[in-house]
This record gives C-alpha cells, sequence and structure tokens, in this order.
C-alpha cells in the first residue's frame, strides 16, 4: 500500500492539477496489467481507487478538490445499489449495506450506489426505473463488517460496510446522468 501510494498508482485517473497522473485510459490498463502479474490483490486496489477518480467529473471543482487534498488518500466503491438515499433538506440520509467493498479497510472515502427515496417509496425517473446516486462518504461514516474470508485475492480486503442513517450533502453526490464538471 505504501508503494502504491507513493508512486501515485490510486491516482492514475486524477488531474494532474490535484496531484496525479491523469493517464490515458490504455495507460492505466498496462499499469494494472502489470501489477497484476505481481500481485492480483495490488492490482485491484490500485484499478477500484479509479472508478472514485473518474467519477469525481460530476461534483464541483470545490468538492474535487477536497476529495484529493491528501496525496497520500485512499478511495474505494460499492456499485450495488443496495443502500437508500432519502431526500432531506440540503442533501440525503444514507443507510445501508454494501457487499463486498474492495479496499474499505484502507479507504479515505468510499462511494456508495443509493436508491433515491422520498419519504420511504423510491422516487422514479420519467421512464419509471428507480432514481440512483452515487454519495462520497468519509471514513468514519461507516462500519465495516469482518466478512473477506477466501482463497484468493484476500489482500484486497473486500469486506461488507454498513451506512447507519449519515447525511451526505447534495454537493457530494452525483448521478452519471448529471452534467460532468
Amino acid at each position: 500500500v505504501e508503494g502504491l501510494i507513493a508512486a501515485g498508482l490510486c491516482r492514475l485517473a486524477v488531474a494532474v492539477s490535484l496531484g496525479g497522473h491523469e493517464a490515458e485510459p490504455v495507460v492505466a490498463l498496462q499499469v494494472y496489467e502489470e501489477l497484476a502479474w505481481a500481485d492480483a490483490s495490488v492490482a485491484w486496489i490500485a484499478w477500484n481507487n479509479q472508478f472514485v477518480c473518474l467519477a469525481s467529473r460530476y461534483v464541483s471543482d470545490a468538492v474535487r478538490t477536497a476529495l484529493f487534498r491528501d496525496a497520500r488518500g485512499l478511495f474505494a466503491n460499492a456499485t450495488r445499489p443496495s443502500g437508500h438515499a432519502v431526500v432531506v433538506d440540503g442533501g440525503f440520509r444514507v443507510s445501508g449495506r454494501w457487499t463486498p467493498v474492495s479496499g474499505c479497510e484502507l479507504a479515505d472515502w468510499i462511494l456508495v450506489m443509493c436508491v433515491v427515496t422520498e419519504g420511504t417509496a423510491p422516487r422514479l425517473l420519467a421512464a419509471g426505473a428507480h432514481e440512483m446516486r452515487m454519495a462520497y462518504l468519509p471514513k468514519g461514516a461507516y462500519r465495516i463488517l469482518d466478512t473477506w474470508h477466501v482463497g484468493g485475492l484476500r489482500g484486497t480486503g473486500s469486506h461488507d460496510m454498513v451506512v447507519d442513517d449519515v447525511f451526505v450533502p447534495a454537493e457530494w453526490t452525483l448521478c452519471f446522468t448529471d452534467p460532468p464538471q
């Protein structure tokens, strides 16, 4: 992990102006492939950080700056919509359980997918599908459950995580239909 941080390999998709490498996608894939030759868990953790970095294009400059201000910061994500984001004044109250969340023990921020609800009912899009949003959660806003007992990829620490009614300001959430920033 120290080597990944020192080399900036968990920030290949972050803009140079924010301390990243701003690597072309093909170059990033070559890096992950090379890491995987040495250890698949290392490659998985480096790659897993990139989704959070790439998704940051849908939040404001201020949020991106806060996310990437610490050059040692690491990220994880949970893209299954197994949580709920209840609409409240100024943002959302997030709750749920996500499984598995690779790198959750290392992460300073975790991006989680939620079904948006108003009251107790899911908010529907025009096509009738549930509205989904992703929310950035800082370390300490979630609990990690020790569930990762496997033979392979043990180093990914892909445990379950639980969030209990945490407020997330609207600007710290995103939807892939939002305009890129």
